[in-house]
């Protein structure tokens, strides 16, 4: 009984360390844009659920969107155009990339 119940944690242990080590769960927060050391959290926002939906308000205005991130790159679908992109994270700093765009949003909260 006791080798069935270490058998058990040891599975538990790996399982956690490998769901911590997937960068796209790191996105899931709410990021918002940083311009000139002021943030613009009431202003323009994205919020990415950890369910591919999410949503970013403009000006106090929220607009839903789908996304779905893998090794780096980022799909996201608004209602009536969709953007890929790279994306990477570093600490706090969540910047986005696509062609001669660049957007750098700071990390809310914990």
């Amino acid at each position: 009984m006791k080798k069935f119940f270490s058998l058990v944690l040891v599975l538990c242990f790996v399982i956690s360390l490998v769901s911590c080590g997937n960068k796209e769960y790191d996105l899931v927060g709410t990021w918002a844009l940083d311009m000139e050391d002021e943030m613009m959290s009431d202003s323009y926002a994205y919020v990415f659920n950890g369910d591919g939906t999410g949503y970013y308000t403009l000006m106090g205005i929220p607009y839903n969107f789908t996304y779905e991130a893998v090794n780096g790159k980022i799909t996201i679908v608004y209602d009536e155009y969709e953007v890929e992109a790279d994306y990477s994270i570093s600490g706090n700093k969540l910047t986005i990339s696509s062609d001669d765009t660049e957007l750098v949003l700071t990390r809310l909260g914990d």
